[in-house]
């Protein structure tokens, strides 16, 4: 998909630079959503097969950041953007970063994954929405960044309480269950950190969606981010 210029001039090889930035990154994103996806579709059916493929794609998350990296410094040495055209350019090495720390979570998940060997609990449906959460607000992330939406920016942060306060809901029904059955600690102990990780990915969603509200106004986010976690970073 082609994304929507916010301040349109002269096409030029600064131009096609700025094309290439965009397009790694929406590559970076696709590859975090399809990452968690894939992490969500395993643990909803116990299947600790797809650990490997998942930690391959952290790999490639990896590879992508290193390529906006680059292009990031060419950019900044050689075109000395300014105004819109700088905000855009700082504000895709920001993203890339958050973008690689999922591709991180998602590497975290797939480890625990592993570690559950396909073990059972009755909670993992509630981990499974805690990321269908996470995962839609990805969704509308990556739309809000190719239509350079920034109302739908504002609304991903101000979701950051909402999957704040269904992580907290999640990780309490956990403890009280290995409360109650001992027998389940095992698996409970790896939702507990695969809970984590997710609620994690809506913080770095977050600090996304603040950098594309930044790069379209100029200014930054008004108000405190609306959390209920104070663990969260």
């Amino acid at each position: 998909m082609t994304v929507a210029s916010a301040t349109p001039h002269t096409f030029s090889k600064f131009d096609q630079e700025l094309a290439r930035l965009d397009t790694l990154l929406v590559a970076m994103a696709h590859s975090g959503r399809e990452q968690l996806g894939r992490a969500l579709s395993a643990l909803e059916r116990g299947d600790s097969s797809q650990a490997a493929a998942i930690r391959e794609a952290d790999a490639a998350i990896d590879a992508l950041e290193q390529d906006v990296q680059s292009l990031v410094i060419h950019m900044l040495t050689t075109r000395q953007p300014v105004a819109d055209d700088l905000r855009h350019v700082l504000a895709a090495l920001k993203i890339a970063t958050d973008l690689e720390r999922i591709g991180d979570h998602g590497k975290n998940i797939a480890k625990r994954l592993t570690l559950m060997s396909g073990a059972t609990n009755p909670l993992t449906g509630r981990v499974v929405s805690l990321g269908r959460t996470v995962e839609r607000a990805f969704d509308k992330l990556i739309v809000a960044y190719e239509q350079r939406d920034v109302a739908a920016a504002h609304e991903i942060w101000a979701q950051d309480g909402e999957i704040d306060q269904e992580h907290l809901h999640v990780s309490t029904a956990l403890s009280q269950q290995m409360e109650r059955d001992p027998t389940t600690i095992g698996s409970g102990v790896q939702l507990h950190f695969i809970a984590k990780s997710i609620e994690r990915t809506g913080d770095r969603l977050t600090n996304i969606a603040e950098q594309i509200a930044f790069y379209l106004e100029g200014v930054r986010t008004a108000g405190e981010r609306p959390r209920i976690d104070p663990s969260a970073d």
